[in-house]
């Protein structure tokens, strides 16, 4: 979860994303950022917010940094701006139509290909 702190007594939820570790990835999903967060920044910060990603970026790149004990990340993204974000952060597409994938280790093609299928057959998540 991501917060903005307006002022010493108001700190705002502005962006959600879970993740559920499922045998050796985590499954992601849920992405969300408060639609009207940006147009309430100061100009200086939403410069700064938008310079890094925005909100859901900056959310999935701290979360690597932490939940990176695995062989993979994967997310379900039919959605075009959400590709984008994701594939900035190091997500890439699959064979199979939705499910992204975003590798933490050198696992051979032949692994990353089953897991892909396995992943694939829970459906969207």
């Amino acid at each position: 979860m991501a917060f903005y702190k307006w002022a010493t007594d108001h700190i705002e939820p502005v962006g959600f994303c879970n993740w559920i570790r499922y045998d050796d990835v985590y499954l992601e999903g849920g992405m969300c950022v408060r639609k009207d967060f940006y147009l309430r920044l100061p100009e200086d910060q939403w410069a700064e917010c938008k310079g890094r990603g925005g909100v859901a970026q900056i959310i999935m790149e701290t979360a690597s940094s932490e939940l990176n004990d695995c062989a993979a990340w994967f997310g379900y993204c039919g959605d075009k701006k959400a590709f984008i974000v994701g594939s900035r952060v190091g997500y890439e597409p699959t064979e199979h139509q939705y499910l992204i994938v975003k590798w933490f280790r050198d696992v051979p093609l032949a692994e990353r290909r089953r897991l892909e299928r396995i992943v694939a057959a829970i459906g969207p998540f």
